[in-house]
């Protein structure tokens, strides 16, 4: 699976194929349209683009976890909830925009090409919206089966409304509909030198579990 997001491509792949070979070459002939990819150590893949003049990214990136459980599937926030409608995709690629601002490229056709993903299912993208009315940030999760850990990618807060809690909030929303399907756990992963992101994450339970480095495009 892969999860990409301008210049960046995040993957996991089973681990009964992390050290195919021929898995290893289609995900290097994918990958040669980023610049960025986090290929775990020790993947075949990662050896692959190291041997063809892929360089290490000098910034790390934080794995973060956090397990879920029967108090996260009963949270209610009515004032985050699931996309609905055109107006509300708008919004929610806006929050995008201008979390990642100045480097993101979303857009509502990007968001909509993303929801026909195989794995995409809307009960886990979450919006948390001010009181008046706007949406203030986002949050997707993406699920993986019961008893399974899911993953939490993409994450904004809207500049107009950091550090209100407002992206908690979100991300607190598509735990709470996660644990309800039946997650496991869930797991998110942000450059160690982004310590706004990984403070907000820890806020939410989550604890730091490893560190990777991600592989840059010759």
């Amino acid at each position: 699976m892969g999860l990409a997001e301008g210049e960046v491509v995040r993957t996991a792949v089973d681990p009964d194929l992390d050290r195919d070979d021929e898995v290893a070459e289609a995900l290097a002939v994918f990958f040669e349209g980023f610049r960025y990819v986090d290929a775990l150590g020790g993947s075949a893949v990662r050896r692959l683009l190291l041997g063809r003049g892929w360089t290490v990214d000098p910034d790390p990136w934080v794995l973060l976890y956090r397990e879920l459980t029967d108090e996260d599937a009963g949270r209610v926030d009515p004032d985050t909830r699931p996309v609905d409608g055109e107006a509300e995709v708008e919004a929610r690629v806006a929050v995008q925009r201008s979390a990642f601002a100045p480097g993101s490229t979303f857009r509502p056709e990007l968001w909509h090409r993303m929801t026909t993903g195989p794995t995409y299912d809307g009960r886990f993208e979450m919006v948390t919206w001010t009181p008046d009315g706007q949406a203030a940030a986002a949050a997707t999760g993406w699920f993986a089966g019961p008893g399974r850990c899911a993953i939490l990618e993409p994450v904004g807060t809207h500049a107009d409304h950091r550090r209100q809690g407002y992206g908690t909030r979100a991300n607190l929303g598509v735990m709470a509909a996660l644990a309800r399907a039946g997650a496991s756990a869930i797991k998110v992963a942000t450059p160690a030198s982004n310590t706004g992101a990984v403070a907000a994450y820890e806020s939410c339970g989550l604890r730091h579990v490893e560190c990777t480095t991600a592989l840059v495009h010759p």
